[in-house]
């Protein structure tokens, strides 16, 4: 009998020394875990960040950025404040909101993706009269020839522009054009302005015979918030990409025509993987592009390279989802043409910016 209870208690303080060390495992895991969260939430203070509207600033307690703070407390309901705010956002530390935060307020109405009296689609490229005030006419020079319009690109804020590697990389822009939708008369337009170009910069990987990583950014001396010139927004990493597309630019509809001097539009189809890897024959990662197109005489041509393949969002505005990249030189005939996807270089975009920023 005094064996037996001997075992028992035996096996009573086994299990009590094992539920011991189990409990101070689950304690450790648990300190760790907070200090895991602690270093993630202090990853953002006080580093570098591009503001909304693509001013060099700081990452910081949202407390201690005045004008930011104020714009809570006396403008809580305003859309257009709470979504520079959204924007704004860069981390967060002890449960207190980080934000990229400049010295000088911006001007809150200089939201992106905002067209004025627009609200209809073009189907098929025929011209239209407007234009979507994002868009960037990039003009080249060559020596001994007069200056030509090659490529596009769009303003994703007040001091840079997007675009594909491909228009940038062994060619020379002579100047960026805003605020036009022809290309014929565009100094004499209502709302034209040349802009200087600062420095340019396209991603290191990019290859010519390489269909990924066709992205590059220009950026340009900072240009004002206007009627006919305003910048696109940009997508979130994890957004859904929508079933059609909109891309407008100057490119040829044929390859027996030349470029149109007054920008064209058209309404582009999602496509599958497959449809763009068939018709290039080449080895392309899904998650850096975007396939669409696919149908006769409806698709991007040569001259539309850089510009935005986007969609108008009813709660945000305009969206640039991808960047003209390559398709079939016979635009006309059907095939899916490939789309820099821009999620997958949001973090490149953001980096670069910051970079260009620092050349003065």
């Amino acid at each position: 009998m005094t064996k037996f209870i001997v075992n028992v208690f035996d096996n009573l303080f086994m299990k009590y020394l094992i539920y011991q060390n189990l409990c101070e495992i689950s304690m450790k895991l648990i300190w760790i875990f907070v200090a895991l969260i602690q270093v993630r939430a202090e990853y953002g203070i006080n580093k570098p960040c591009i503001t909304p509207h693509g001013q060099n600033a700081t990452c910081i307690e949202i407390t201690s950025c005045t004008h930011l703070y104020n714009r809570i407390l006396h403008n809580s309901k305003d859309i257009a404040h709470r979504k520079y705010l959204q924007q704004s956002y860069c981390g967060e530390r002890n449960k207190i909101r980080l934000v990229c935060c400049h010295p000088e307020p911006e001007e809150i109405f200089e939201e992106c993706g905002v067209v004025e009296n627009s609200g209809y689609f073009i189907f098929g490229g025929r011209r239209v009269n407007d234009h979507f005030p994002w868009m960037a006419a990039l003009q080249y020079k060559e020596k001994g020839k007069a200056p030509e319009f090659k490529c596009a690109g769009f303003l994703i804020n007040s001091q840079f522009i997007l675009t594909a590697a491909h228009c940038l990389k062994s060619q020379y822009i002579h100047s960026v054009h805003l605020g036009i939708s022809n290309l014929t008369n565009y100094q004499n337009q209502i709302g034209h302005k040349k802009v200087r170009v600062i420095n340019i910069t396209y991603h290191e990987d990019y290859r010519p015979s390489y269909f990924m990583d066709d992205i590059g950014l220009i950026r340009i001396e900072r240009i004002k918030y206007t009627e006919n010139i305003r910048w696109i927004c940009l997508p979130k990493k994890l957004a859904t990409l929508p079933d059609w597309f909109i891309i407008r630019g100057w490119g040829r509809n044929d390859k027996k025509i030349e470029s149109f001097t007054t920008a064209l539009e058209s309404r582009l189809k999602f496509r599958s993987f497959d449809s763009c890897r068939n018709a290039m024959r080449k080895n392309l990662s899904w998650n850096r592009i975007i396939c669409a197109g696919g149908m006769v005489n409806v698709d991007s041509c040569e001259g539309d390279s850089g510009g935005a393949l986007m969609d108008n969002s009813s709660l945000v505005g305009w969206i640039a989802y991808g960047i003209v990249s390559w398709g079939s030189r016979d635009c006309s005939r059907g095939d899916a043409a490939v789309y820099t996807r821009i999620q997958y270089y949001l973090e490149w975009i953001e980096k670069k910016m910051l970079e260009m920023l620092s050349y003065n």
